[in-house]
């Protein structure tokens, strides 16, 4: 190797790491924006409950026991996580359930006309997504541009794995 290649690769290597440092500085700056507020983030946990209290009435009155210990199994887990959520919260819990949105009830609406395995397919189906939604919404709280309440942020992230959990267990019983 010359001397002449020596130097541009001296001089490329310089600029890798004159990169690396200008894009650490520059995602260190961004740490520092979070914009999320307790209540916010509440309110969109609140509306997500509310649809899947409506499913784990549906697995419960399916009469198959594996659905039905699954329901009470999820709203047991919801109950747990509702009574942590008001401890670490710095926002109150509506007194009042709320309403769906209307792509919730259109959903709940489309599942109620189905029957047999159909109805147990969109079941599923519906559980999945709105598991998924939840540790969705637990992970954008935790993103740079999340809760701005440090002990809050850290308690949300702290739940991604029960979120996990709770996919994995509609998962295991999917049609």
């Amino acid at each position: 190797m010359n001397s002449t290649e020596l130097i541009k690769k001296m001089k490329l290597n310089l600029l890798v790491i004159f990169l690396i440092l200008f894009y650490s500085c520059k995602s260190s700056n961004q740490l520092e924006t979070y914009k999320l507020a307790d209540s916010t983030f509440v309110a969109l946990v609140e509306q997500e409950f509310l649809f899947q209290e409506f499913l784990n009435q549906s697995l419960i009155e399916t009469r198959d026991n594996n659905l039905l210990q699954l329901g009470q199994k999820r709203r047991l887990n919801i109950q747990n996580y509702l009574n942590e959520l008001k401890q670490y919260s710095s926002t109150s819990l509506s007194a009042s359930p709320g309403t769906l949105n209307p792509r919730q009830s259109e959903k709940l609406s489309t599942l109620n006309q189905l029957s047999g395995a159909d109805y147990k397919k969109m079941l599923f189906s519906l559980l999945l997504d709105t598991d998924q939604e939840m540790i969705g919404l637990h992970v954008k709280a935790v993103a740079a541009t999340g809760l701005k309440n440090v002990d809050f942020r850290n308690w949300v992230d702290s739940k991604i794995p029960f979120w996990h959990a709770h996919l994995n267990d509609s998962q295991k019983l999917k049609p």
